[in-house]
């Protein structure tokens, strides 16, 4: 049979809509020139698709050569794979007669693809190649693989093609495997393989009737001594390495008596590449590792290195002050140690960042998206394994439309969105925690937000100047609504504030022109200044006996407040609380004769 050639698989994909069958949900993820974002190998083209629906990614698998009982062998290893849970592998599906292509190369018309979740991270090599001046995470890429090894070789089933491309290292440094094409599952026990691994990492002896569950061993064992030795001394894959393969050679498989490299690592002062020389050796010998225990092969994890002392603990410990100047100096001491610090931590931060193919650039760890180079961006999703979005991240991103966040972030940084004056929607992960200060300000084509119930802070002016935004929800593990959190919110109709609220801070909702009322927290202690003022729809306010006080001009400029009942005929009013209200007609009072407190604040109403 034949298939489709590369340019006619890019003109299919990226009618997707039409072409597909049942993956018409997905459409081609685009790079800046507008072509799909894709790579290719010696039996397949794969596409990055992203579901409009859920903004998941997806890979989508297309093939370019035959391979005999390409179906059967996918069906077999969709089987053996589907109750198998581990982090190393990613659940899978052979989609027979799924694309139409319209051919020239082939006769068909109809062609089968490989579904599978898209994972963000790069290629074992290339993780080694950005990593050289840092020898902790090479130690722990060893160590990490060493895990994966040691469960691979257990397993009754194998990958059959192990090598730095089909391991991609994700952000936060976990490793997976990908591209099952030359897997053995029980069920083929007896039949040939299909390709037998690339010559710089299987064993000299493979041919296609060696397939079954230990044809892993060797290039496992390779590919973890190579990276142990590559820890030990970075320099080595300077000096060894190439295209395609790490440290050692098919040359140096076939003659191992006479590779340099074994001769420089054994013997060593480092018993682990001792340990895993012999092992290696083994492995050439037998074939295999079967007679061994998996256990030998289990680097010990590295150890953490120990941080810095904290400049402002250091300040803190300093002898208590004696005056007033000596505590305005121990002030402004502390002052500097946090500017100090938070320039540090920046500098670290932006250290060894690197870059995607959008412009976005991350910390070397892939766990805190630092910032947008192009600020054009219209569509993105975020890495997978981001804790943190920094402060100012996407800020005057004027086009973007579109943004997916992984269920990873819990921290979303003081101006993040700012002036993202096209986004429209956006869903907020339920692991996050912390909204910071303008995190959405100005964001006027917000509609909607969903907010998280584990979201502890919302800072000052989160949400200002969203002038779409017409409905939120607090949840219950919120505390406080910070100063200016919806100011200017002309479009919000309906709030719901938990009853865990305690605090509404000062010019909260100033500006929200359009809700008709809302129902205040039974927990709510602190009313303070400004926090309704030129709410000019609002209808009427309960204010609950919590309340001890409502501060100056609370509900200036509120047009057309008619009712206000307040709980408690204790509260503290100031005078200024109603400043033009025009409209205000009714004020009850819970308990008799209380009416007397307020003639100072609305006579004209209470004398009546």
């Amino acid at each position: 049979m034949n298939y489709p050639l590369h340019l006619e698989y890019v003109k299919a994909v990226m009618n997707s809509a039409d072409n597909f069958d049942k993956l018409k949900h997905l459409h081609p993820v685009l790079d800046k020139a507008g072509n799909p974002v894709m790579s290719s190998g010696n039996f397949a083209v794969v596409f990055k698709m992203k579901d409009t629906k859920s903004g998941n990614l997806y890979a989508v698998k297309c093939f370019t050569r035959e391979q005999k009982g390409r179906e059967e062998c996918y069906k077999m290893i969709h089987d053996e794979l589907e109750y198998v849970s581990s982090p190393y592998l990613v659940p899978m599906q052979y989609l027979e007669k799924e694309l139409f292509v319209d051919s020239k190369a082939a006769d068909e018309t109809e062609f089968p693809v490989v579904f599978m979740e898209w994972i963000n991270g790069v290629n074992l090599d290339v993780y080694i190649k950005e990593h050289l001046d840092n020898k902790a995470a090479l130690e722990m890429l060893a160590y990490r693989f060493s895990r994966l090894a040691s469960w691979l070789i257990t397993q009754p089933f194998a990958h059959g093609d192990l090598k730095p491309d089909n391991i991609l290292v994700r952000p936060d440094g976990s490793l997976v495997l990908v591209d099952y094409d030359g897997m053995y599952v029980p069920a083929m026990k007896g039949q040939k393989s299909r390709e037998t691994g690339s010559p710089n990492f299987r064993h000299p002896a493979r041919t296609e009737d060696n397939f079954d569950e230990h044809i892993d061993d060797f290039p496992a064992i390779s590919i973890l001594l190579s990276l142990k030795a590559i820890a030990a001394d970075p320099t080595r894959f300077t000096k060894y390495a190439a295209a395609d393969r790490l440290l050692f050679t098919e040359k140096d498989y076939r003659d191992i008596s006479k590779c340099k490299l074994l001769k420089e690592l054994y013997p060593s002062e480092n018993n682990e590449i001792n340990r895993l020389v012999s092992l290696f050796n083994i492995a050439l010998l037998e074939g295999s590792l079967a007679s061994v225990s998996y256990r030998l092969l289990n680097l010990p994890k590295p150890q953490a290195t120990t941080a810095e002392p904290d400049v402002i603990e250091t300040t803190l410990q300093q002898p208590a002050a004696t005056s007033q100047n000596d505590r305005g100096a121990a002030l402004s001491a502390i002052i500097e140690a946090l500017k100090e610090r938070a320039a540090k931590e920046e500098e670290m931060l932006l250290k060894d960042a690197w870059e995607d193919e959008d412009g976005v650039k991350y910390s070397k760890d892939g766990k805190c998206l630092i910032s947008v180079t192009y600020k054009d961006l219209e569509k993105y999703t975020i890495r997978d394994g981001v804790v943190a979005i920094h402060k100012y991240a996407f800020a005057d991103c004027y086009n973007l439309k579109e943004l997916v966040i992984p269920d990873s972030v819990t921290t979303i940084g003081d101006g993040a969105f700012k002036n993202c004056r096209s986004l429209q929607d956006i869903i907020l992960p339920r692991r996050v925690t912390t909204i910071g200060n303008g995190a959405f300000k100005n964001c006027e084509s917000l509609q909607n937000i969903s907010i998280p119930g584990g979201v502890e802070k919302i800072g000052d002016g989160a949400f200002k100047n969203c002038n779409s935004l017409q409905e939120i929800c607090i949840p219950g593990s919120l505390q406080k609504i910070s100063k200016g959190t919806f100011c200017d919110c002309k479009s919000l109709k309906s709030i719901f504030l938990s009853d865990s609220v305690t605090t509404i801070n000062s010019w909260a909702f100033m500006g929200c022109s359009s809700f008709e009322s809302i129902t205040l927290p039974n927990r709510l202690t602190i009313l303070e200044r400004g926090a309704f003022i030129n709410c000019k729809a609002l209808k009427s306010i309960d204010i609950p006996e919590t309340v001890k006080e409502i501060e100056a001009s609370t509900f200036i400029g509120c047009d057309s407040l008619t009712d206000i009942v307040i709980q408690n005929p204790d509260c503290k009013v100031n005078p200024l609380t109603f400043t033009n209200c025009p409209s205000l007609k009714t004020v009850n009072i819970r308990i008799n004769n209380t009416k007397k407190k307020y003639k100072n604040i609305l006579p004209e109403i209470l004398a009546k």
